[in-house]
């Protein structure tokens, strides 16, 4: 399978759309997480008690663009409902998203347990407040 999509992607394409490639791939993994996360925790937490955080766990997991990705492109070029030029993109998007999933996967997981503990660099934390406060109220 890598040896295959090896042969399809052209490295030179890729960099000269990296704009299109980019965008494609936050969108579809943006996208994928929004859609998956209440999915999954509907469904989760009715049948088998899953909580939030796994839920936003397994999206995460899920979000990459997947290999089924090159049957439909081929499918789109085949048909004509997509051109050439389209078809390498998606193609790259689709790589590139495979490539990048255990980074992505491994820095929205570690984003999202800071967020939920309130550590991130996203959340203020109500404790650096507060000392702070306390040691104006002392050089007063």
């Amino acid at each position: 399978f890598f040896f295959l999509l090896g042969m399809l992607i052209n490295p030179s394409f890729l960099i000269k759309e990296a704009i299109p490639v980019a965008i494609m791939v936050c969108g579809v993994i943006v996208t994928k997480i929004l859609i998956l996360t209440p999915l999954i925790y509907v469904l989760g937490s009715n049948l088998t008690g899953i909580d939030l955080k796994a839920s936003t766990h397994a999206s995460i997991s899920l979000a990459n663009i997947g290999e089924f990705a090159f049957v439909l492109a081929n499918d789109g070029l085949e048909t004509g409902f997509l051109d050439h030029s389209m078809y390498k993109v998606l193609l790259g998007s689709a790589a590139v998203s495979l490539l990048i999933s255990p980074l992505i996967t491994t820095a929205l997981r570690a984003a999202f347990a800071a967020m939920v503990s309130g550590k991130g660099p996203l959340v203020p934390s109500i404790e650096a407040d507060s000392s702070s406060m306390d040691t104006k109220s002392h050089e007063s």
